[in-house]
C-alpha cells in the first residue's frame, strides 16, 4: 500500500511519471506476493490492505503511462 501511496505522490508531483509507474510495477508485483501468501494461511491479517495497495498500484500505474504517453506525444508533436 506504501509503495501506492509514493507512487501517486510521485506520479502527479514534479519527480515524474515514469518514476511513480516504476514505484506502481513493484506495489502490483508485491502486492501479488501478498495476497497469494493471505490464501495459504488462514491466521494471518491484512487481506485487505494488500488489496488496496494492489488497487493503489494499478491506478498509480495507469495514470503514469497515461501521463507518460501524453508527455512524449507532445514532445513530438511539437517537433513537427
Amino acid at each position: 500500500m506504501v509503495l501506492g501511496i509514493v507512487g501517486i505522490v510521485f506520479t502527479l508531483t514534479i519527480c515524474g511519471a515514469f518514476a511513480g509507474a516504476m514505484l506502481a510495477v513493484v506495489g502490483v508485483t508485491l502486492g501479488g506476493v501478498a495476497l497469494a501468501q493471505y490464501k495459504t494461511a488462514e491466521d494471518q491479517d491484512g487481506r485487505g490492505m494488500a488489496t488496496a495497495g494492489v488497487v493503489l498500484s494499478i491506478v498509480t500505474l495507469s495514470i503514469g503511462v497515461i501521463l507518460t504517453l501524453l508527455f512524449w506525444c507532445g514532445a513530438f508533436a511539437s517537433a513537427w
